[in-house]
């Protein structure tokens, strides 16, 4: 059931959450479709009517309300207030926090495998974004230009260390990304938004290997090299 708040305008400042923990399948399952990620990022900024969210994603009103009332059924957004102007009420949605966080120990199997594997599907699907943003940023070098050299930073690399050293570094990474949170200022006029992303993977136990590349074993020695 969805209930109106009685809420003022002028006490509406930025009362969102710092952080929420994604820990149930359905939370998961609502943010799996890219336009309802879209959605929780602009009432991150600030509240809004559907029809402002349609006018601003280019997409029908129609089509947005179900991707709206999913949202709030898992209770990533709610209703701040709602408006009578001459016609149907309007109501006003707002995100309940500013940022949503995998506890770690979903995607190692604590918690079972299918929610696991959910929380794993949502990760990918975020990653698969920032590979999209920043395969946008390298092929438009144009763009990229317009971007100050002093922000803008983008490196990978490969290192052999003794385990005891990984997990010594994995621990300053996890530091240094908690201390970013930290310079955030919330929403205010000249404000820039900064993505960062932190990856560490051994290979030695994970190798990537393309689907169409992938055969049995009889097979490969069936058919040996000329």
């Amino acid at each position: 059931m969805t209930t109106d708040l009685a809420v003022e305008p002028g006490d509406r400042a930025d009362d969102l959450l710092p952080d929420k923990r994604i820990e149930t399948i359905e939370e998961f399952q609502a943010l799996s479709h890219p336009l309802r990620a879209s959605i929780r990022f602009l009432l991150v900024e600030q509240e809004r009517t559907v029809k402002e969210l349609a006018e601003l994603l280019k997409v029908p009103v129609r089509r947005l309300y179900y991707h709206v009332t999913e949202l709030e059924r898992v209770g990533l957004i709610r209703v701040t207030r709602s408006e009578v102007a001459g016609g149907p009420a309007q109501r006003y949605y707002r995100a309940v926090a500013h940022s949503l966080t995998v506890p770690f120990d979903l995607l190692h199997g604590d918690a079972g495998l299918e929610l696991s594997s959910t929380a794993a599907r949502y990760e990918i699907k975020r990653m698969e974004s920032l590979l999209a943003l920043l395969r946008h940023a390298l092929t438009h070098p144009d763009e990229v230009q317009q971007l100050d050299p002093e922000i803008y930073y983008f490196q990978r690399g490969y290192i052999r260390v003794r385990p005891e050293r990984a997990r010594e570094l994995a621990k300053r990474m996890r530091a240094l990304f908690e201390e970013c949170d930290e310079y955030d200022e919330g929403d205010a006029d000249g404000m820039i938004r900064l993505t960062m992303a932190t990856l560490l993977i051994p290979h030695e136990t994970v190798f990537f290997v393309p689907d169409e590349e992938k055969g049995t074993v009889e097979q490969d020695d069936a058919s040996p090299p000329s």
